[in-house]
């Protein structure tokens, strides 16, 4: 009776010390950029500016002055405020601030809109400079 043996195949070599060096540096390197882009998130001012409006009423005439109160820690980019009456929008103030200070107060009246009694929606949007 004859025995056949089979031939084992030979084992693959572990990757040498240099790719694993390698590995843990690349692996370092994106831990590293994880923690950095968090960092900036977390540090980066992600809240728009603080708007206030005054005469801080619900009542309004067409030739009263409003004055806004703009506060942002990365400076102001523009501000635009919009009234809204019977569905057509009409723009009251529009301005830049090329400076980007980071405080500001503007004054605008409601008289381009040629308002009539009854109610209208006043929509003021501010952008900051980041």
């Amino acid at each position: 009776m004859a025995i056949k043996f089979k031939k084992r195949p030979k084992p693959k070599a572990a990757p040498s010390g240099n790719h694993k060096s390698i590995l843990r540096t690349v692996l370092a390197f994106l831990i590293v950029c994880l923690v950095a882009v968090f960092c900036y998130m977390l540090l980066h001012d992600l809240s728009g500016p603080a708007v206030q409006l005054e005469p801080d009423s619900s009542r309004a005439s067409a030739d009263q002055t409003l004055r806004l109160s703009m506060k942002d820690s990365s400076g102001l980019k523009s501000v635009k405020a919009i009234i809204r009456y019977s569905g057509e929008p009409v723009t009251v103030l529009d301005q830049s601030f090329p400076d980007a200070p980071r405080e500001q107060k503007v004054a605008f009246s409601l008289a381009p809109a040629n308002l009539k009694d009854g109610s209208v929606d006043l929509e003021i949007s501010a952008r900051d400079a980041s």
